[in-house]
């Protein structure tokens, strides 16, 4: 123990020091101040702050050891693809989509078991968007030509991973890293659709406007990126009267779409500056071609 190095007094005992350690080590040892007080030694746990258990802190603990690694979600949050694909990979990356084997885990009774497009294998999130044979023929024909029937052996954790950081294992450039990531991302969550749309409305999969449809998103989603201003400064006003008299004459308009099978519902809510509902107006349209959102967004004015 430590305190056989010690006297009763707290003088340091050199003979054990000398049989212990060299000549430095002691001398930094002897410069040790040792408190008046007789503590009994304790156990002290590693896992917080406070020193002291709790299911809490060993959940916690347990929890991050077995997580995906902090790069994959650091990449994650701070990559420039849209919010909504952010969500959508934090909820596949902690197995919450209601693929088979999640269910499965969670102890539900199934009926079906094998996966919707004929594949005799259970329906993983593994096989879901990188093995079943729908998955494989569109990461084929992306750009990159991505083949995972080489990394059978991979974790679905190590192929999230390699997708933010393809390494040597992917034919993926490194300044091309972004583009590749974004392409990813939307094709994983169209993989999903895909599986819905075959489970729930029973349609089947087409290949030439699966890739149409790519197209025309990577394509979208590169644009709202390069012209996206994250530094959005207001103009600077010395009269705190002008400030009041232009916030005023405000309106906020708060929108959203929804689009399925070429038919959108856009909703537009008009407020005023005390956040009163001013105006709600819905439009019902076919958006199968830009030209018709062209159209439509020329034609409607929120503030009639």
């Amino acid at each position: 123990m430590v305190d056989s190095l010690f006297n009763s007094d707290g003088s340091s005992r050199l003979d054990k020091l000398q049989q212990l350690f060299d000549r430095d080590t002691i001398n930094y040892i002897c410069k040790i101040s040792l408190t008046n007080r007789r503590l009994e030694d304790r156990l002290i746990w590693k896992g917080n702050t406070t020193g002291c258990h709790s299911v809490k802190s060993a959940y916690i603990l347990e929890y991050w050891n077995n997580y995906i690694s902090s790069a994959w979600w650091k990449h994650l949050w701070k990559s420039k693809i849209h919010e909504r694909l952010k969500i959508f990979m934090w909820k596949l990356a902690n197995h919450g989509l209601s693929t088979t084997s999640n269910l499965l885990s969670r102890n539900m009774n199934l009926d079906r078991i094998a996966y919707v497009h004929g594949c005799a294998s259970v329906e993983s999130e593994c096989h879901v968007f990188f093995h079943c044979q729908v998955a494989q023929v569109i990461w084929f024909t992306m750009p990159w030509s991505i083949k995972w029937e080489a990394m059978t052996n991979k974790t679905f954790e190590e192929k999230l991973s390699l997708i933010a950081s393809p390494s040597v294992l992917l034919p993926v450039h490194s300044s091309d890293q972004d583009n590749f990531f974004l392409y990813a991302t939307i094709l994983m969550e169209h993989l999903w659709k895909i599986r819905n749309s075959t489970l729930h409305d029973k349609i089947s999969f087409s290949l030439d406007s699966t890739m149409a449809w790519f197209t025309h998103r990577f394509h979208e989603a590169k644009k709202a990126i390069t012209n996206c201003n994250p530094r959005h400064v207001m103009p600077t006003v010395t009269k705190s009267s002008q400030v009041i008299q232009n916030f005023h004459k405000c309106i906020w308009i708060h929108s959203d779409a929804a689009v399925k099978e070429g038919q959108s519902t856009v909703g537009v809510i008009t407020r005023n500056h005390l956040s009163e509902v001013q105006k709600i107006r819905t439009v019902h349209f076919e958006s199968d071609t830009f030209q018709k959102w062209q159209k439509l967004m020329a034609f409607y004015n929120p503030y009639n």
